[in-house]
C-alpha cells in the first residue's frame, strides 16, 4: 500500500452545492473575483478593514490582544496596539489574496515569492537526511506551504474541517494543487514517517493548542504555553535534520520572504521537554524580529497550568 493512500484528499460531489454551503462558495467566487483586483488596492482596503477591527469587539481581535498582553509586558497600551494594527492588516491582507494561492499560476506564484538559504537543505537532502521544516503559524503560512510544494515534494499535518466539506475540499484543493500531501492531526504518523524517509521533506506547524494529554508546559514568549513534544520523536523517526524557516509577508511590497536556517544541532537531547523548550525557543526567534507576521488570533494560551489565571 502507498505511503500516501491514506492522506487526506476530499472529492467534490453534489452535496456540496447544497444551501447550507452556499456561504462559502460565496467567499470563493470574491476570492477569485480579488485576484483580478491591483495588490495595492487589496492592501488599503485590508488597512481599512483592520481599522474598522481595532474598533470594533470581535472575539478573535480580543484573543490577539491578550494575547499580545501576556507575551509582550514590556511594551505600553500603545505600542501593543499599534502591533496589532499591523497584524490585522497582514492577515487581512493575505486572506484577501487568497484568491492568488487557489488559481494563479505557478509562475505568478513564484514572482510573489523571495527565497533565501535553501542551499542547504538541499546539501542535507543529497547526503541522505530526511528534512522537517520547523515554522510557527504565521499570517503568510499557506504561501509558505504552497512554495515549499513548488520547490520539492512536501508532505504536511493540517486540522481538517470535517463539520464543513465545502471548505475543507475548497482548503485542501488550494493545498495540494502543487502536488502537496496532507494526514489529518488524528491520523496515524506512520505513513507521514515513511513519505519523508523516502525523499518527502515536511512542513511542520507544531504551535496549536490542542490539549493533548502528551503534551508540556514550556515558555513561549516568557509564558507556559502547552506544547505537544513530538519535534524530536518525528526527527529521530524520519532520520531528519530540523530546519527553522522564517516566514515574513510585506505589506509595503506585497511579496511573502522564507528564509530557511541552520539545522537545528545535537537535536534532539532525549528530554522531551528540553525539546519542547527549545522548539518553542526556535519558533519565538523566528518572530522576534516582526512579530506581527505571527497568528496572534489563535487561542495559544487557552489550555493553563494548574492554579495559573486565565488568558482569555
Amino acid at each position: 500500500m502507498s505511503s500516501f493512500s491514506t492522506s487526506h484528499r476530499p472529492v467534490f460531489r453534489a452535496g456540496l452545492l447544497a444551501p447550507r454551503f452556499w456561504g462559502i462558495w460565496t467567499g470563493w467566487l470574491l476570492l477569485w473575483l480579488l485576484r483580478f483586483v491591483p495588490r495595492r488596492v487589496r492592501g488599503m482596503l485590508a488597512a481599512a478593514l483592520a481599522a474598522f477591527a481595532m474598533r470594533g469587539t470581535a472575539k478573535r481581535v480580543r484573543d490577539a490582544a491578550a494575547n499580545l498582553r501576556v507575551c509582550f509586558p514590556e511594551l505600553d497600551e500603545a505600542a501593543r496596539r499599534a502591533l496589532l494594527m499591523r497584524h490585522l492588516r497582514i492577515q487581512l491582507e493575505v486572506y484577501l489574496g487568497f484568491g492568488e494561492l487557489m488559481f494563479a499560476s505557478r509562475a505568478r506564484l513564484h514572482a510573489r515569492l523571495d527565497v533565501h538559504g535553501l542551499e542547504e537543505v538541499e546539501r542535507a537532502a543529497r547526503a541522505g537526511a530526511g528534512i522537517i521544516l520547523l515554522t510557527p503559524h504565521t499570517c503568510a503560512f499557506e504561501w509558505a506551504g504552497q512554495c515549499v510544494a513548488m520547490l520539492h515534494p512536501v508532505v504536511s499535518m493540517a486540522r481538517l474541517h470535517e463539520d464543513n466539506p465545502a471548505l475543507d475540499w475548497m482548503v485542501n484543493r488550494m493545498r495540494l494543487r502543487f502536488g502537496g500531501v496532507v494526514y489529518g492531526h488524528q491520523q496515524s504518523m506512520v505513513p507521514l514517517i515513511k513519505a519523508v524517509r523516502g525523499g518527502h521533506w515536511m512542513f511542520y506547524l507544531p504551535d496549536e493548542d490542542r490539549g493533548s494529554e502528551s503534551a508540556v508546559f514550556v515558555p513561549f514568549f516568557g509564558e507556559p504555553k502547552l506544547t505537544i513534544p513530538s519535534l524530536g520523536r518525528l526527527a529521530v523517526a524520519c532520520r531528519a535534520r530540523v530546519f527553522p524557516l522564517q516566514v515574513r509577508y510585506s505589506p509595503e511590497t506585497g511579496r511573502t520572504r522564507l528564509d530557511f536556517l541552520a539545522p537545528l544541532e545535537d537535536f534532539p537531547s532525549g528530554d522531551r521537554t528540553a525539546d519542547a523548550a527549545r522548539m518553542n525557543a526556535v519558533m519565538e526567534a523566528l518572530l522576534r524580529p516582526d512579530p506581527a507576521q505571527y497568528g496572534w488570533t489563535q487561542r495559544i494560551f487557552r489550555s493553563r497550568p494548574p492554579g495559573a489565571p486565565p488568558v482569555y
